[in-house]
């Protein structure tokens, strides 16, 4: 294994560059289109190949993995810039993120909502279809009230997302060491009790209970706990070299292994999503992975995956509706007896990987070189 003492910065741009990740994205994304083919297969009279109670919860791991990612890299990114600037700049950051994220969000709503008016009698009004709620990037209070139409159900995590791109550089920039690990802690335990209080409080407040699950910004904290600990672990305070030193031993590699295991057997039996503790593995997992690289992660095909897996996470609705609901589901018979199950999420992974590809190639990257 290659072994890196601590990843490489670019003392001009503040940027690092972070082994394994983008293979590590790559497999969360398919994850995501896997459980989103295996929610709609089942309907239609397909044998699944899993539960569909786990199958929801491994969907609802992947996008976990995904904030605790966007935690750790955003914080890193952040912490790098200051380091090497003296400062953060904000409206840059914000910029960069919105040529980012904004050109094919908005693409897949309007063509989400397009398709939604042709296909299926969704209100007309747009505070009741959740349109306005999704052009002002809060997707996920359109979810929590049940207003986001069946093709865009999965955008609800781009609101998160924008949330936390919204408030984090602000932290970042005007808060030191000690006390980014004190907010950051006070986010997760924050978010517990809130949602505890919220599930006692009964089916009056369910509404209150999805917008908080729906709005994991604790998981982002638990990847910005993730990205202190790299960063700082070279550095004059004991107790950062100490902890970090933990997480990295070996005997620390198995007993995490054994707990998400355990983890995973809890959830499949008995329906419980402990997602604070996925969070804080996938943690463990992202810092030993950069500081200990897999092989097999940094292949070309994964990189490449994990480069466009934006748009995977994105488009993939549009190939599962057109191919299930627009082919499958009219001769379910004869293409559902030729193709088996793994069959079924082949062609869709391909079909999904292709137009991703396609609009990285010939949309995404004109908005990528325009980033400052």
């Amino acid at each position: 294994m290659l072994i890196i003492k601590r990843p490489p910065i670019n003392a001009a741009a503040g940027k690092r560059y972070y082994p394994c990740l983008s293979g590590l994205r790559a497999i969360a994304a398919l994850t995501v289109l896997f459980t989103h083919i295996e929610r709609i297969r089942q309907p239609l009279g397909m044998p699944g190949l899993i539960d569909l109670k786990f199958n929801e919860f491994l969907g609802g791991m992947a996008v976990t993995f995904f904030f605790v990612l966007s935690g750790f890299l955003i914080t890193s990114l952040l912490l790098s810039e200051k380091a090497a600037m003296g400062t953060i700049r904000v409206g840059r950051f914000l910029t960069n993120r919105a040529l980012r994220i904004w050109p094919l969000y908005y693409l897949v709503v309007a063509s989400g909502y397009i398709v939604s008016f042709l296909f299926w009698d969704i209100p007309k009004n747009p505070f009741e279809n959740g349109l306005i709620l999704s052009m002002l990037l809060l997707p996920n209070v359109a979810f929590a009230f049940d207003l986001l139409p069946a093709i865009l159900i999965h955008i609800w995590s781009i609101g998160t997302e924008e949330q936390f791109y919204l408030v984090w550089p602000f932290l970042l920039k005007h808060l030191e060491e000690r006390k980014l690990v004190r907010l950051f802690l006070a986010i997760i335990l924050f978010w517990l009790v809130a949602r505890g209080i919220v599930h006692l409080l009964g089916d009056d407040y369910r509404w209150l209970n999805i917008l908080l699950f729906r709005t994991r910004i604790d998981c982002m904290a638990v990847g910005g706990l993730a990205a202190l600990l790299l960063f700082y672990q070279e550095g004059a305070v004991r107790q950062w070299t100490r902890l970090y030193q933990l997480v990295v031993h070996s005997a620390t590699g198995w007993f995490v292994a054994a707990g998400f295991i355990l983890l995973l057997l809890m959830s499949y039996r008995c329906h419980v999503s402990l997602y604070q503790l996925y969070s804080l593995a996938f943690a463990i997992l992202i810092i030993r992975v950069v500081r200990r690289p897999v092989r097999w992660l940094e292949s070309s095909i994964l990189r490449y995956l994990g480069k466009i897996s934006f748009g995977i996470y994105m488009l993939q609705q549009f190939v599962i509706f057109f191919l299930f609901r627009a082919w499958i589901e009219n001769q379910p018979a004869a293409l559902s007896g030729r193709l088996p199950g793994v069959g079924i999420f082949a062609l869709s992974a391909l079909l999904t990987i292709g137009l991703a590809a396609l609009s990285y190639t010939f949309f995404e990257s004109w908005f990528l070189k325009r980033k400052v």
